[in-house]
């Protein structure tokens, strides 16, 4: 789960929805689903943070590097939904 990345048909979607966005209007129906895409990365990004805290609990570790990753993460998801709600 940690090293999951989507299907090289989905990132191209992905990608294809991106500079679309960057270069001009995006239909309804393409912003709509460039949030579900971003929806999903929201979901990822908060499981696999789950992940790691719980393996680091397991082996005995502080959390200190993966905890600083994780807020990152968080830092990341957050840019998004903002970057979401202007459009």
């Amino acid at each position: 789960m940690l090293a999951y990345k989507i299907p090289p048909d989905l990132q191209a979607r992905l990608d294809s929805l991106i500079e679309i966005d960057a270069t001009s209007r995006l239909t309804a129906a393409q912003r709509e689903e460039l949030g579900d895409f971003r929806f999903v990365d929201d979901v990822l990004t908060r499981l696999r943070a789950k992940i790691r805290r719980r393996l680091e609990q397991e082996n005995g570790n502080d959390g200190g590097e993966a905890s600083a990753q994780d807020e990152g993460d968080a830092s990341s998801a957050d840019a998004d939904k903002q970057e979401e709600n202007r459009s």
